[in-house]
């Protein structure tokens, strides 16, 4: 089965912003989703959140996203830029 972008952006919109009461999509956190052979490339945009937010929903975007069929990987893009070398890899270790 094969997953778009459109669809992770459904499943992501169920997390919802702390302290807010929107959805993480709504708020304008997710910047940028690509999705291609199973892993997942987001750049997400917190603004002055704190770390402890900031770490409570990257967390829950692993969670949400992993639980997808197909999904293998989940990398955040790093805070004001950098290379795709830099990315913050997080894998499904149930994933073949």
């Amino acid at each position: 089965m094969s997953i778009n972008e459109d669809q992770l952006r459904q499943v992501l919109r169920q997390i919802p912003y702390p302290g807010f009461s929107k959805d993480i999509v709504s708020a304008g956190v997710v910047k940028g989703l690509r999705v291609a052979d199973g892993n997942v490339d987001l750049d997400l945009a917190f603004g002055a959140a704190d770390p402890q937010a900031v770490r409570q929903v990257q967390d829950a975007i692993r969670q949400a996203l992993l639980s997808v069929g197909g999904i293998s990987a989940v990398r955040f893009k790093p805070p004001g830029g950098g290379s795709s070398d830099s990315l913050n890899v997080i894998n499904n270790p149930g994933a073949a």
